[in-house]
């Protein structure tokens, strides 16, 4: 979402601003990796092509050498280029996708909040009793509420009548269901994910606690991201409507952080990098995103993602 003063500590400032242009740093921005560059056996750079960042139309083709290659696409992108380099020869590549799916609630308070000031995500919460669900605020404007929350006629327009005096909650889950990341026309990923019964079940739970913290708040009505319950005035009435089964699809969820399609592990047969981020059997090759982690995270993984790079970062340097 960015920021409005330019104080958000993101990519573009910590480390390309303050780190990779002193030291002699090139950024080429706008150019589409399109293979991987091989000699002697060795994977040696990358050959890609630059293109209009408006048309999308390609350009001049570019190589690029370097002794060690690392590959930092996310769970989505990296596995897409690997995949469509055929360089791994790996079963485990694009497999095992975890994208911690998500739930939301809503719950008018009767008092001006204007959900959509100040930080996107300001609180989160954890009950011991339910370790794979972790409870967080969320802001987003007035529109993304409707969508999520409300429909066309009047039912959409009580809703945006009072949509400064609601709140909302989320929560993701450390998810049990798999996906995939495979191939399709042009080179496109196709991203496929179901959720299991077990996980479906855990949604609900999260529901009930996000509904339960909200009325510990002062809420007098919240509504469950479940369709097709209304706002509820008691967590009796929550529980009396979520008792009755509910489908996948009924429940309004998204997903968060894709991880896990190039995971670690000891040996080829269990995973696509070792533990250092190293690709098995391709020499010169790295991965060092989110694709790396074993299992599915039960927080937001950014920490760990930089964790996780800056260890593949000093194991690089001591193959160079």
């Amino acid at each position: 979402l960015g920021c409005p003063v330019g104080g958000k500590g993101s990519v573009d400032r910590n480390f390309l601003g303050h780190r990779a242009f002193r030291h002699d740093c090139t950024v080429y921005a706008d150019t589409l990796a399109t293979e991987l560059w091989w000699d002697s056996g060795h994977v040696v750079g990358v050959i890609g092509r630059m293109r209009d960042p408006e048309t999308k139309r390609l350009g001049p083709m570019i190589w690029v050498r370097a002794r060690q290659t690392v590959v930092s696409g996310g769970a989505i992108g990296t596995a897409r280029f690997l995949l469509s380099t055929g360089a791994v020869n790996n079963a485990h590549l694009g497999r095992h996708l975890r994208v911690h799916p998500t739930g939301s609630l809503y719950a008018y308070f009767g008092e001006t909040i204007r959900l959509w000031n100040g930080a996107t995500q300001g609180v989160y919460g954890h009950d011991p009793d339910h370790p794979d669900i972790l409870l967080e605020a969320f802001s987003v404007t007035a529109e993304i509420l409707f969508a999520q929350a409300a429909e066309a006629g009047q039912n959409g327009k009580d809703f945006l009548a009072s949509v400064h005096e609601m709140a909302a909650t989320g929560f993701l889950l450390r998810d049990e269901s798999e996906g995939s990341v495979a191939l399709r026309d042009r080179g496109r990923a196709s991203v496929t994910y179901e959720l299991n019964d077990s996980d479906l079940g855990k949604m609900i739970d999260g529901l009930r606690l996000s509904a339960r913290v909200m009325f510990a708040a002062g809420a007098e009505r919240v509504k469950p991201g479940v369709w097709p319950v209304e706002f509820c005035s008691s967590m009796a009435e929550i529980e009396a409507q979520l008792s009755h089964p509910v489908g996948k699809a009924d429940v309004h969820s998204y997903a968060s952080h894709p991880q896990g399609t190039c995971r670690m592990a000891q040996r080829p047969e269990d995973g696509v990098v070792d533990s250092r981020g190293a690709v098995f059997g391709v020499p010169g090759l790295w991965v060092a995103d989110a694709s790396l982690f074993p299992s599915a995270l039960g927080r937001n993984p950014q920490m760990t993602v930089m964790a996780f790079a800056l260890n593949v970062a000093e194991q690089l340097l001591e193959a160079l």
